[in-house]
């Protein structure tokens, strides 16, 4: 069984695709080798703090062309 530190691990890389990126759920899973269900779940845990941190990347890059 894989340990904590991996898991973690996985949770980072597919952390950085998802708001770095953009990749979609299903192109994670793929890539990390996860379940769909495993990013979807890691995406909307904390209130959806992985949705929340691509809003404020992409509104910070908004005010940043326009000014």
């Amino acid at each position: 069984m894989p340990s904590k530190e991996y898991y973690r691990k996985l949770k980072k890389e597919a952390h950085d695709l998802y708001v770095r990126e953009g990749m979609t759920c299903k192109e994670i899973s793929t890539r990390i080798n996860v379940s769909e269900r495993s990013v979807s779940s890691w995406i909307n845990e904390n209130d959806a703090l992985w949705k929340k941190s691509v809003r404020h990347l992409l509104f910070r890059h908004k005010n940043r062309v326009t000014t």
